[in-house]
Parts: C-alpha cells; structure tokens; sequence
C-alpha cells in the first residue's frame, strides 16, 4: 500500500463532525489525537445546540461533552490533556477531568469572553467587550486590569497571548470619541503588558482595522491580523508593527504560528493563508471551502487545525499542497474476504483499521493514516495475531464497519 507514502503530500481533509450544523469559533488541539471544538448554533446564540466537543482520534470522531453552556463557546485553552477552560458569554467554564465535566467557577461581568489564556494551573486572562481580566487561583476569582493610555469610549479584545511570565498582548479595537449617532467608529488595538498584567499600554494608532487575533513565535516576534486582510508584524517586541501582504481584503479571524517562520491565518469566505518564511510571502491555499473560518491552531509546525462556520473542521497534514474533500463520500465501497479488506475511496480519506479483543481492548492498531482516491487493501493474514475471536472496526469517509473475526494460526 502506498497510504502513508503519500501522507507527505497533504495538507488538508475534511474530518468527521458532530451532526449539529453549529459554527465552530474555537480550536485547541491537546496532542496529535486530541483535540476541542467549541462553538454554537450562531456566532453569539443563545441555543440549547451551543456545544463544545472532543475528538480522540485526530479527528477522525466527534463526541459532544456536556458544559452546561447556553451560548457560543469563543475560546478554549488547555494546559495538560486534563485541565482547561471555555468562554464566551458568562459564566467561565472549567474542566479537570479531560472534557468529561465543564463547570462554572465564575459568574463574569455580563460581557461577552472571546479569548482565554493560561500560563499554568492557577495564572490566567480572559478578554471581550469592556473586559480583560487575570485570575490567580485557576479561575476562581478574577480581577479586572487596568489599560494605562486609551480605551475611556470602550473597547473590545478579540485575542490574548503571553509570551513569559511577564510579558503578553491583546488585540482588539477600541472606540474613538468622535460619536456618529449610534455609532463610534472602531480604531485597531494592540495591547501589551511587560508586568504580568499589572498595567497595559497602546502599541499602536491610527490603525482603522479590527484586529482579530494575536500569535507569537518568540518573545520579540508576533503577528496580528485582523478585518479587510490586516497583517500586522512586529520582531522587536511590539516597539513596531508593520504591515505585510496576504493578498486579501476578506476579514482575517486567527492566526498561529509555530516558531518565527511557519504560521498560519484564515478568515472570511474559507480563506486561508501560509507562510513558510515569516509573512515575507503568504500563499493562499484556494478551493478548500467557502466558508468562514473562525480559528487555526498548530500543534507543530506540520500538524493542526482549521475550525469555521457551518461545522467546518479541517485537519493540517505534514503542509504541502492542499487537496480538498467534501463532507460526503458517496461511491466508497468496502469488503473483507479470505482476510483482506478491499476498499475504494472516491476522495481523500483519514483511514482508520482497528482489532479489539472480546474484552473490548485494542489488540492490535492495522492502519491509522490518510489516503487518496482510489482502491485499496489490507492483508489481516501479516497480523500474526494469536487465534482466537476479535472486533474489526474500520472507518474511511462515511464507511463505518464493524465485523467480527476469527483468526486460526
């Protein structure tokens, strides 16, 4: 087989999702396999379909946990597989236990959370509308920070980094005094504290664009983007930021990066934006989705994912070339005979062989990986498998099978 040969080649495949059309804000992958959703039936609803779900196989499944949420999910951040947080409107969520209980440990100020970050078990921020505040206690309480030199009409902090113990950012907007009526244009925010959050300071002015979201990948340099394709680019700490070309004028809504050279952005419209040499050159990757996209974490520079409206998920594969692949797999054909599994794929596929003993534990892992269209096999017979009864379960697209076995040596 020629499955994980290829593997090298991708970029990009459309993954399971939990059936509820709810627009996913929020992604944050724990490890390869594990990985958080959070998101809502609408950007700030308030239905009972608001959720925040779990893969543990990369992706390739979905389960909703239980949260107690009426509203979208905004944010989520972990700092080990068991312990992490979720915002959006109050109260704060908080689980220990890997997802399987999300409870509240804050009522908040009434204002909607769309960023949360944590430096370890107890030392945290959160930031929204009119908000930004620490907690010292793992989220317990929480105490508002000052901002030094602006913001007296109003602001909005859209995203929050640190980069040490002392030193972090947040980006947004803030509101000019110049009051239109109803409206007060917005001015693009940057944010930065070098005291653990005891003051913050302006970074920036003049800036007209919304920025959206910040990442850094090292203490000096940063990136923000933000609304009409804004790409901010700072490598002296914030003392500057400077403009750089992604090629759009669609509303950026996240980026990532894993050190000073790979990163990510995505936006409006399924755009969808890499670089591999620091945002000198960022390359669009076209075709694989029209909808908006709310947020891109990596996991390392060739491992992540894309969440956006219209339960969009998409998995990051080893960054080359992006192919594309719809929800449905309609053509895809399964068979087992005389212990071989034979199976065509009209389109990219994660594929996923699995034989678990009666006692229900995984005996032996035949094939994890992501193929291409196609027909395909795999030979059970080079298992050596000691004889006895077993559960096969293979999944590939929308093929599902799960088919008892029995090896004779």
């Amino acid at each position: 087989m020629n499955g994980r040969a290829a593997l090298a080649l991708l970029v990009f495949a459309l993954i399971a999702k939990d059936s509820r059309a709810q627009d996913n804000l929020s992604v944050f992958l724990v490890d390869p396999d594990v990985g958080y959703v959070g998101g809502g039936t609408g950007f700030n609803s308030e239905s009972p379909g608001t959720t925040i779900l779990k893969t543990a196989d990369a992706g390739l499944t979905w389960s909703p946990q239980t949260s107690g949420a009426h509203n979208s999910i905004h944010s989520l951040y972990f700092i080990n597989p068991d312990t992490g947080w979720a915002v959006g409107w109050n109260p704060i969520f908080k689980t220990v236990d890997g997802g399987s209980h999300w409870i509240p440990v804050a009522p908040g100020t009434g204002e909607f959370y769309y960023s949360v970050f944590f430096l370890n078990a107890d030392t945290g921020w959160v930031v929204g509308n009119n908000t930004l505040m620490k907690t010292g206690d793992g989220g317990g309480s929480w105490n508002a920070q000052p901002i030094a030199d602006c913001c007296d009409s109003g602001y909005t902090l859209n995203s929050i980094r640190f980069t040490g113990a002392d030193t972090g950012y947040a980006v947004g907007s803030s509101y000019i005094g110049i009051d239109w009526g109803y409206y007060r244009p917005p001015a693009g925010l940057i944010l930065k504290t070098t005291d653990a959050g005891a003051t913050w300071h302006s970074q920036i002015n003049g800036i007209a664009n919304t920025l959206n979201s910040v990442s850094f990948g090292n203490a000096d340099t940063g990136w923000a983007v933000g609304d009409s394709g804004l790409i901010l680019h700072t490598d002296n700490g914030g003392k500057d930021w400077v403009g750089q070309s992604g090629g759009t004028f669609n509303n950026l809504r996240s980026v990532c990066f894993q050190g000073t050279r790979i990163g990510w952005a995505v936006g409006d419209s399924g755009t969808i934006l890499k670089t591999g040499d620091g945002g000198a050159h960022w390359i669009p990757q076209p075709g694989i989705t029209g909808n908006n996209l709310r947020s891109v974490f990596l996991l390392n520079p060739n491992t992540g994912m894309i969440a956006g409206d219209s339960n969009t998920l998409l998995t990051i594969h080893q960054g080359a070339l992006p192919i594309a692949a719809p929800a449905g797999f309609t053509g895809s054909r399964f068979s087992l005979e005389h212990g071989v599994i034979r199976y065509s794929l009209p389109r990219l596929a994660r594929i996923k062989a699995v034989l678990y003993g009666t006692d229900g534990k995984m005996k032996r892992r035949i094939f994890d990986g992501v193929q291409g269209p196609g027909e395909h096999t795999l030979d059970l017979s080079a298992l050596n498998a000691p004889s006895g009864i077993y559960l096969l379960e293979f999944t590939g697209g929308h093929i599902l099978r799960r088919t008892r076995i029995v090896f004779i040596p």
